[in-house]
């Protein structure tokens, strides 16, 4: 398989990674999710891949590279979308942008959001002890 693509990222960011779909080998998570748009605010189903310390959406699950990244290193957290109109919507916020997602199901919703806080923590502290696992008693 060839190498990753990679791109030169604006915002003075280092080299931000755009893999093909294809070449994310054993991702921590993936699947659909439903993603409000960032100019045009409508709604579109793309295909999310948690990888490490980078959340990938891609328009489909055979995308050369994707519609966008967020490196969670930069994330200030996840959380349900409070009074949101969508069920299991939930919201991932970055100095940058806040992205609004609404998963299939609640279940799904909570092993998104599990998924992604537990990254962030793990993108953004040098010890990761998987024994005491914060982030359970966080979201009841």
């Amino acid at each position: 398989s060839s190498p990753p693509r990679t791109c030169r990222a604006t915002g003075g960011m280092a080299d931000k990674p755009r893999p093909a779909v294809e070449d994310i080998q054993n991702p921590t998570k993936a699947g659909w999710l439903t993603k409000q748009g960032a100019i045009v605010q409508n709604w579109q189903r793309r295909w999310f891949v948690l990888d490490r310390d980078w959340l990938h959406y891609y328009k489909d699950k055979t995308s050369g590279s994707p519609k966008g990244s967020i490196h969670l290193r930069t994330c200030n957290g996840v959380r349900r979308a409070e009074g949101s109109n969508r069920p299991n919507c939930f919201v991932i916020t970055t100095p940058q942008r806040t992205y609004y997602c609404v998963a299939d199901t609640q279940e799904e919703m909570e092993e998104w959001l599990r998924a992604i806080g537990k990254g962030i923590v793990m993108a953004t502290t040098t010890e990761w002890d998987d024994t005491s696992d914060r982030l359970d008693e966080a979201q009841q």
